[in-house]
């Protein structure tokens, strides 16, 4: 408790926290000396507690200064715009203790790509922040490196699509475990919303569609795409590229891949999916290019390699003319 707000407890800003600041010493130093003297009991550590409470309480403003201070330096928000309101600090607070609030906050947490994040994050219910805390997803975070990374990945879409309207796992019910789980085994979770609206394959060029051995049959006469399926995209090519998205979805064992355009559409709002990205076919309909692109769900480059494999095991795909692969960071 000490190594936390010993520093906060110096040289208060006003003779009110000053007084109290003495009043919080005093009373760390005699919880202290009980502790030194052996005594372990529930009134001691009920004490603690209580006192770990108040303490949170002090800082508060403090902390919030420090973090404002850090975010203006940072360029996570520009100087004289709010980072996070002292209420949104003190709930932080009352959940985490001020290294896990000060990693959670920081250039490498759930912040650093945009301040709404830890907003919404300190915003969020008590039950969707324990459940984190117990996922051990803050102490990873906390603790940094590369697994640290990628808990505030993932924290931070769980944290943005929480409250996205139509969001559904597994029959409408959003479990952050379950969630968790699958973005471990490497399905691609979504990022944010608002969910798009859906334009299936089907709707564009009609009913007959297949896709295989590396071709896409869409029941033209002389085996060109449609006008309809053409879309450069800016994709630098010899000649023109059909660049269709793709999601692969999982339902109770049986997977399914969907073509079309918006990802988070026509994989009916999922928070996660198997596979998610953009097939590439030239003017005949010869897959010529894979890539992990979807602004919705932001697939890893691992998650293009499970796509690949998925659609070469099922004859998608020929081994025997390999496709390039668009491995977006």
């Amino acid at each position: 408790m000490r190594t936390w707000y010993s520093d906060y407890l110096k040289n208060p800003s006003d003779s009110a926290r000053r007084t109290l600041a003495t009043e919080l010493q005093n009373e760390l130093d005699a919880l202290e000396t009980r502790s030194r003297a052996g005594e372990d009991t529930k009134a001691l550590n009920d004490a603690i507690g209580t006192l770990d409470v108040r303490m949170r309480e002090f800082i508060t403003p403090d902390v919030a200064h420090e973090l404002q201070q850090g975010a203006e330096a940072a360029g996570t928000v520009k100087p004289g715009q709010q980072f996070l309101s002292r209420d949104a600090v003190s709930r932080l607070l009352t959940m985490f203790n001020i290294d896990e609030v000060r990693a959670l906050t920081g250039t490498e947490g759930l912040a650093r790509h945009e301040a709404e994040t830890i907003r919404k994050f300190a915003d969020a219910p008590k039950e969707f922040l324990l459940e984190a805390k117990k996922l051990g997803l803050i102490d990873t975070i906390t603790a940094g490196g590369e697994p640290g990374a990628r808990a505030v990945d993932f924290l931070g879409r769980a944290t943005r699509i929480r409250e996205v309207h139509g969001v559904h796992y597994e029959g409408g019910r959003f479990d952050l475990a379950e969630l968790h789980a699958a973005f471990e085994r490497g399905d691609a979770v979504l990022s944010h919303g608002p969910l798009q609206t859906p334009e299936f394959l089907e709707d564009i060029v009609g009913s007959r569609v297949e896709l295989e051995n590396g071709k896409l049959d869409v029941g033209t006469s002389k085996g060109r795409m449609p006008r309809s399926v053409m879309n450069p995209r800016g994709v630098p090519s010899p000649s023109p590229i059909a660049a269709l998205d793709f999601v692969i979805i999982e339902t109770k064992g049986t997977y399914k891949l969907m073509l079309g355009r918006h990802h988070s559409g026509f994989s009916g709002g999922r928070a996660s999916v198997f596979a998610a990205g953009e097939i590439r076919f030239n003017d005949k309909g010869i897959v010529v290019e894979l890539a992990n692109a979807s602004g919705h769900y932001l697939p890893s480059p691992g998650n293009l390699d499970r796509a690949v494999e998925f659609m070469y095991d099922r004859g998608l795909l020929s081994r025997s003319n390999p496709v390039r692969l668009d491995y977006i960071e």
